[in-house]
């Protein structure tokens, strides 16, 4: 339709650096960081009027650290905290 589908980074074949993503709207859907093809730091999400979503952070592909999730409105939703991918405590609202 004319708009940007999205933005990529490569080094040596793989995906790496800030990729962004976009509905077909031409609304930003996500923006993630890569190194070496995998995600590899924050994500940030957005729904498809552009309110943000979720925020998660990645080390080499697994979730990491803390996750936060809003609901349109814009309240939090649900917060969460991983190690090694696994979710280890959450709360939701």
């Amino acid at each position: 339709n004319g708009n940007i589908k999205s933005e990529k980074n490569f080094l040596n074949g793989k995906e790496h650096g800030h990729i962004k993503v976009y509905y077909e709207t031409g609304i930003l859907w996500y923006n993630a960081e890569y190194k070496n093809g995998l995600q590899d730091g924050k994500i940030v999400s957005y729904d498809e009027k552009g309110n943000k979503a979720k925020e998660s952070h990645l080390v080499k592909g697994e979730y990491e650290g803390s996750q936060t999730e809003w609901w349109p409105s814009g309240e939090i939703k649900a917060k969460r905290e991983y190690k090694d991918g696994k979710v280890i405590s959450e709360e939701t609202f």
